[in-house]
């Protein structure tokens, strides 16, 4: 059964449009930030004795008189908060000089989430006002914002650090190691586009970051590896600034999607692969050779090279590669030798008999005429016939 309390509020500064709060519980769900969790001192301070932080009971702005919290909180912008800290260290605030702004964790952990407007203990927090509250958390990934806490629903976001929200502060701890952060921030891969058929891919490498326990790692197919060690498929474990890649086998068919899945505590990345087209060739009567020319030593391609096709009855015909290394010809049934050289590289040729009406693979593994000296060639050359 939902109840309704009444609680009222104060107004934000002009800032709030939740000025006023009805705060609503559920009574009928477990509270997540209940009375016995808090030590209630008589100097306007309280202790959460899950986690050991001693908080102010009112936000800065009010003023703890004995029995409540008077007056009201305005807002501030980012920098702005972090510098109440260091004025009511300097005022010596209810006695301390040790305030600071709490972390987005630490003040999330106040959220009481059986209730809103606003989401916390206003037994032990009273006249909250329900709304934004800056965190000392920057956004890591946009420098401009900073991350907040909302006691209108208790949810956590980030914005702009200009903007003007209400601050509380907190002292003792300077971590959260007692409350585990398994959920690292987001993640993906570089996906890979006209790769090709069935062949094994390995992806980048990603930092695992945000996180300040062990914890879980799954891939749904394939393999990962961590920190460059040995390839797994089964779940285990990383911690916080292990590097991790993926890898799985490209399609069997032509412009066939590969998504692969690694999941890191609640969080999930993708490494997708997209095999090459098809032939678009002239087949009436014919049969097609295809392939790619790559260097032996590094993969890479090489573009707008001759691939010769001499059949035994001595006709002759060429084709060049495209900037992928890729070639296709369309040619009579017969026995061919495909031949395809260049300067500096061992020459490489393969004899196959084509059908009209099939395709015949070809690949070409050059290696330099020097070898790869430091650099181990990718695979042995063959034809794939």
């Amino acid at each position: 059964m939902k109840l309704t309390h009444f609680i009222l509020g104060t107004l934000l500064g002009g800032v709030s449009p939740f000025a006023y709060s009805a705060q609503q519980c559920n009574d009928a769900a477990p509270s997540t930030a209940p009375d016995e969790r808090y030590q209630i001192h008589l100097d306007g301070t309280v202790t959460d004795l899950e986690t050991g932080l001693m908080w102010q009971r009112c936000a800065q702005g009010q003023e703890w008189d004995g029995a409540g919290c008077s007056g009201s909180a305005p807002g501030h912008t980012w920098s702005e908060a972090l510098q109440q800290a260091e004025i009511a260290n300097q005022q010596q605030d209810l006695s301390y000089q040790d305030w600071r702004l709490p972390n987005k964790k630490e003040l999330a952990s106040l959220v009481e989430k059986r209730c809103f407007d606003p989401a916390i203990n206003l037994s032990v927090f009273p006249k909250t006002p329900s709304y934004w509250f800056w965190s000392s958390s920057p956004n890591a990934d946009f420098p401009d914002s900073a991350w907040f806490v909302s006691f209108h629903y208790g949810f956590v976001g980030n914005l702009n650090k200009s903007n003007t929200y209400a601050v509380r502060l907190v002292r003792a701890g300077q971590s959260f190691a007692f409350l585990p952060d398994t959920r690292p921030d987001a993640f993906d891969f570089n996906d890979l586009s006209d790769v090709n058929r069935s062949v094994t891919l390995t992806s980048n490498s990603i930092i695992i970051n945000g996180i300040n326990a062990t914890t879980t790692i799954e891939v749904n197919f394939g393999e990962y590896s961590i920190n460059s060690g040995a390839w797994r498929s089964a779940a285990g474990e990383v911690n916080n600034n292990d590097r991790v890649k993926v890898r799985h086998v490209s399609a069997t068919g032509f412009e066939q999607t590969v998504t692969q899945t690694l999941t890191i505590g609640d969080q999930s990345g993708q490494f997708s692969s997209t095999t090459e087209q098809q032939s678009t060739v002239e087949v009436s009567g014919k049969g097609i050779i295809e392939g790619r020319v790559l260097n032996g030593c590094n993969q890479k391609p090489f573009s707008l090279l001759n691939v010769d096709f001499e059949g035994v009855s001595g006709n002759f015909k060429s084709q060049q590669t495209d900037r992928n290394g890729r070639y296709v010809i369309g040619l009579d049934s017969g026995e061919y030798t495909v031949s395809t050289e260049e300067p500096g590289f061992q020459e490489d040729r393969h004899r196959l008999n084509l059908v009209a009406g099939e395709t015949r693979i070809a690949n070409f593994n050059l290696l330099p005429s020097n070898g790869c000296s430091d650099i181990q060639p990718a695979k042995t050359r063959q034809a794939l016939i």
